[in-house]
């Protein structure tokens, strides 16, 4: 019989024996001149058996530090210009420096939440790397968004960096190339396992909503799916081929630091517009 799941909250705060697998060292970007990252974000939300659904805050947050820290710009994008927050991810499972920024709407990030815009208004060509938040409501529409999926497309095959966490990954179903392949075509990937759907006895609601976990989107797609050894919260990240996957919102700051090995290095002055508040 498997061990007892760790408590729902261990999905933010547990950090356990990070894993990173690299299988290929990737070239950084050849785009020239930009100094931007997109950050996707779902337009979908949902009543959850306790909450309502939609981006996981913690997920688009902590790639939003990171990048900016490192000297990028981002702008958020969804599907239709329109996104709301899991509330879960602001209430029990949000840590207190993570439910403080969200409260403090003076937050930078607001600011960039404020001024989504649709992708089909979006020029991927602006951007050197897109970032796929997750959150639940991403399995609903991500599979369908046709015009996000066309922007991850572009950058990749421009040479740029395509990043997803946790739910997230369900952009990969359906996410084709000008070749006609699924961008994950014989590649591995990783996301929210179904051990930690049970675990969080959120299957059955998948399967009542008709939603595919996030193995049957890799496997779907034709990627090999892998997964930590023993703790489906802990960190575990996979870059293969500037396509960088995270399982949980544990693993979205190192899909971020993953991403920012593979881009040119920011202009200087991009680096005075954004502090980490503790």
């Amino acid at each position: 019989m498997a061990a007892s799941a760790p408590p729902k909250n261990t999905i933010v705060q547990s950090v356990q024996a990070a894993v990173t697998d690299v299988r290929h060292v990737a070239k950084p970007v050849t785009q020239s001149g930009n100094s931007k990252i997109l950050l996707a974000v779902t337009s979908a939300t949902a009543q959850m058996p306790d909450h309502k659904t939609g981006y996981f805050w913690a997920e688009l947050l902590h790639p939003y530090e990171a990048f900016t820290t490192a000297g990028f710009d981002v702008d958020v994008v969804s599907e239709t210009g329109s996104a709301s927050v899991d509330e879960s991810s602001i209430g029990a499972m949000a840590n207190g420096g993570d439910k403080k920024k969200w409260e403090d709407k003076a937050f930078p990030l607001h600011a960039k939440l404020a001024a989504i815009r649709p992708a089909a208004q979006v020029n991927a060509e602006q951007y050197n790397a897109v970032y796929f938040a997750g959150g639940h409501a991403a399995c609903i529409d991500f599979p369908h968004a046709s015009a996000l999926q066309q922007i991850a497309a572009r950058i990749y095959e421009s040479g740029g960096t395509v990043g997803a966490d946790c739910h997230g990954i369900a952009i990969f179903d359906n996410l084709k190339l000008s070749n006609g392949s699924n961008i994950l075509q014989g590649r591995k990937a990783t996301g929210f396992s179904p051990k930690a759907e049970e675990s969080m006895k959120l299957m059955e609601w998948m399967r009542q909503h008709n939603l595919k976990t996030m193995r049957e989107v890799i496997e779907g797609a034709g990627g090999q799916w892998h997964e930590h050894s023993s703790n489906p919260m802990s960190e575990y990240i996979i870059n293969d081929e500037r396509i960088v996957t995270g399982m949980n919102p544990a693993s979205a700051v190192a899909v971020a630091k993953e991403m920012l090995k593979l881009q040119p290095p920011a202009p200087l002055d991009g680096r005075k517009h954004h502090i980490i508040a503790n």
